[in-house]
């Protein structure tokens, strides 16, 4: 089974900063060591997506946000 996790803060376009990485860096190397990580991935920004939109008749997508 997989899960996606989202942190979802302001998008700036600009990257994660040393302390922002640094803690992902020790929670993935302790979800990895014990054996709850099995991998990581990334998103793109959500400017760039789009969104989907089910309704009880219509079904939709929406480019962007």
């Amino acid at each position: 089974m997989k899960f996606l996790s989202v942190y979802k803060t302001k998008e700036t376009g600009l990257p994660p900063t040393q302390d922002e990485m640094a803690t992902m860096g020790k929670l993935i190397e302790e979800g990895m060591k014990a054996g709850w990580l099995l991998a990581v991935e990334g998103c793109m920004p959500s400017a760039t997506g789009a969104r989907d939109r089910i309704d009880k008749i219509l079904s939709r997508t929406c480019r962007g946000w």
